[in-house]
């Protein structure tokens, strides 16, 4: 499994086995909420690694 930055309070779960993932929220007490679930096959399976993007 591969964690990343998405943006702001947003990361993304990434499970690399089945080419799904979960893009959630962490709060200040590091809850998670807001989640949003990728589906299946929504992602390459063979992805090794993932990394947050920055806008230049």
């Amino acid at each position: 499994m591969q964690i990343t930055a998405v943006s702001g309070d947003r990361i993304l779960f990434y499970g690399k086995s089945k080419g799904r993932g979960v893009v959630a929220s962490i709060d200040d007490g590091n809850n998670i909420g807001d989640v949003t679930v990728i589906p299946e096959g929504s992602f390459a399976k063979d992805w090794t690694e993932v990394s947050a993007l920055h806008p230049v």
